[in-house]
C-alpha cells in the first residue's frame, strides 16, 4: 500500500515544478475598527507585504448607502501594504435585479477605491449564463483592470468561466460530503476541465477547520488539484467569515511553503483516482457513502 502511495504522488507531481501553496483569498467581513483598537483588518495589512492576500470587502451586505470613513482608511493601508481589495456583490442566484446589481457595482465605485468585485450567490445553471455574462461586462466596461471572482461555491459548467476571472468552486466545510474541497467530488474526481485552465482560475473558501493539522493538510491539496486561491478558517457558521483563524500565522507560512505544481491531463486523472481508492479502502465502512441505485 505505501509504495502504491509513492507511486501515486510520483503520478502527481511527474513532469512539475514547485509552486506557492496559493493565494489568499479572504472574506473579511468584520469591521475596520480606528485606532487604538484593532481589527482583522490590521493583521491583513501586516501580512500583504509579504503575502499575496484578496480580501472581500462588505461593508453592508454591500457597499452600503453612504462612505464609511473606517472601510476607507482600512481599504487603503492594505491596499499600500501590496493587498487587493473586491467589493461584495449579491445575485440571489440570477434573480436579483440586473439594475439593483448595476447600482451596487456604481456606488462602490464611487464609494471605494476597489481591484475588482466578488460576485456572490452565483448560480450553477447554464440557463443564469447571461445574466452573468451581462454583469460581468459592465464591470470591465467600468474599468477593465477589474478582477471578478464568482462564488457558485459548487461545480459548474466549464462555460462560468466565461463570466468570472476566478471561480470559487467551493464553498463550506470540508465534511460536506455532496461537494468536497477543490471542485472534487467524494471521491476525488476532478473536473476535468479544470486541468486545462491556470490554478489562478479557482478558488475554495473553508470553513469549521478547527485544528491547525488539519488546516496545513488541506492547503497542500490546492496545488495539486489545481486550485490557485484559498482561505481556510477555524470559525464556523453562522457567520463563518467575521474573524481571521487562530492558527491564521500558521496559515500564512503555509501558503508561503512551496508545493509541488499540478499534473495535467491524464497524469493527474490516474494519481487522483489511484488517491480516492486508497482513501474507501482506508475508511471504515460507516464512514463511506452509501450505495444509489438508479
Amino acid at each position: 500500500m505505501k509504495k502504491l502511495a509513492a507511486t501515486t504522488g510520483a503520478l502527481l507531481a511527474l513532469g512539475a515544478g514547485a509552486v506557492s501553496a496559493g493565494q489568499l483569498l479572504i472574506p473579511a467581513y468584520f469591521y475596520p475598527h480606528a485606532a487604538p483598537a484593532t481589527s482583522g483588518w490590521d493583521w491583513l495589512t501586516a501580512a500583504a507585504s509579504t503575502t499575496p492576500i484578496t480580501a472581500i470587502v462588505n461593508p453592508s451586505n454591500g457597499p452600503g448607502t453612504a462612505h464609511n470613513p473606517d472601510y476607507t482608511t482600512a481599504i487603503d493601508a492594505f491596499r499600500r501594504a501590496g493587498g487587493r481589495v473586491i467589493g461584495y456583490l449579491h445575485s440571489g442566484y440570477g434573480t436579483r435585479s440586473p439594475d439593483a446589481l448595476r447600482a451596487d457595482i456604481d456606488q462602490y465605485a464611487q464609494l471605494y477605491a476597489l481591484d475588482g468585485f466578488f460576485v456572490d450567490e452565483m448560480s450553477e445553471h447554464l440557463a443564469e449564463l447571461d445574466y452573468y455574462r451581462d454583469a460581468y461586462a459592465y464591470i470591465k466596461q467600468l474599468n477593465p483592470g477589474y478582477s471578478v471572482f464568482g462564488n457558485p461555491g459548487t461545480h459548474v459548467p466549464e462555460a462560468y468561466l466565461e463570466v468570472a476571472d476566478t471561480l470559487v468552486m467551493f464553498e463550506g466545510p470540508p465534511t460536506a460530503r455532496s461537494n468536497m474541497p477543490f471542485g472534487y467530488d467524494v471521491y476525488g474526481s476532478p473536473a476535468q476541465w479544470m486541468l486545462d485552465h491556470p490554478a489562478d482560475r479557482f478558488g475554495a473558501l473553508i470553513y469549521g477547520v478547527s485544528t491547525e493539522a488539519d488546516m496545513q493538510a488541506l492547503v497542500l491539496q490546492a496545488a495539486p488539484r489545481n486550485t490557485g486561491h484559498l482561505f481556510i478558517t477555524d470559525d464556523d457558521l453562522p457567520n463563518p467569515w467575521d474573524t481571521l483563524p487562530a492558527y491564521w500565522q500558521a496559515e500564512l507560512a503555509a501558503l508561503a511553503t512551496p508545493v509541488p505544481a499540478p499534473a495535467t491531463g491524464w497524469l493527474a486523472m490516474l494519481g487522483l483516482g489511484v488517491m480516492a481508492l486508497l482513501r474507501r479502502r482506508n475508511q471504515p465502512a460507516s464512514a463511506r457513502p452509501a450505495a444509489t441505485t438508479a
